[in-house]
């Protein structure tokens, strides 16, 4: 399929683009703010994991790489259907990046090392944080979609319209996916072999 009719789909999703884009900076509020210590605490110790994991592969970057990739794929599909809880879930996963990433910058700001962790994050951060954004504002749009059939069942016109939003949003999912693929490997990949060599441990 043609990119025209994704960004063309992506221009008539704007608000809830801008809605997650606004949730997901809440969550960076929240986080900035240390509360929830310790379940910032426990998604930082499963991303550790991932670091851990991937010393068990012949290649650590490829295994970092791959696991990583893995991760992310399986999180923005969650996001993504997610959704389906009336668009719950991803308002969840979307407030939960945000704080991981205001708390990462409160801990890192007290060691005196903001600056450096900003540039480091920037690069890869950009990419999978607009795939998080993305995925969610998808996820939200499906729960609404629900949440509208649902209120619509007694009327004809009202079943039309929903299923017309239905196939619209199905209809785009395949390419959608295609492009959240995308960032995610560029994300993983300027994670793991280009951070690292411009700001090395």
């Amino acid at each position: 399929m043609r990119l025209q009719p994704l960004v063309q789909h992506l221009r008539g999703m704007r608000k809830y683009i801008v809605v997650s884009a606004l949730i997901f900076l809440l969550g960076v509020v929240l986080g900035s703010m240390n509360l929830f210590q310790g379940v910032m605490q426990s998604t930082l110790a499963e991303m550790g994991d991932l670091t851990e994991a991937a010393g068990h592969w012949p290649n650590y970057d490829w295994g970092l790489f791959s696991m990583l990739m893995l991760n992310n794929a399986s999180a923005l599909l969650f996001a993504l259907y997610g959704g389906a809880f009336f668009g719950l879930l991803p308002v969840y996963f979307l407030i939960l990046n945000g704080m991981v990433v205001g708390y990462m910058g409160v801990q890192e700001a007290s060691q005196g090392t903001l600056g450096t962790y900003v540039l480091s994050i920037l690069p890869n951060g950009l990419f999978e944080w607009t795939a998080i954004i993305l995925a969610s504002a998808y996820g939200i749009r499906f729960g609404f979609l629900l949440l509208d059939g649902l209120i619509s069942l007694p009327s004809p016109k009202g079943r039309a319209r929903v299923k017309a939003g239905f196939l619209a949003y199905f209809r785009m999912l395949f390419p959608l996916m295609g492009l959240l693929l995308l960032l995610l490997l560029v994300a993983a990949g300027l994670e793991v072999f280009v951070s690292p060599w411009i700001f090395p441990a």
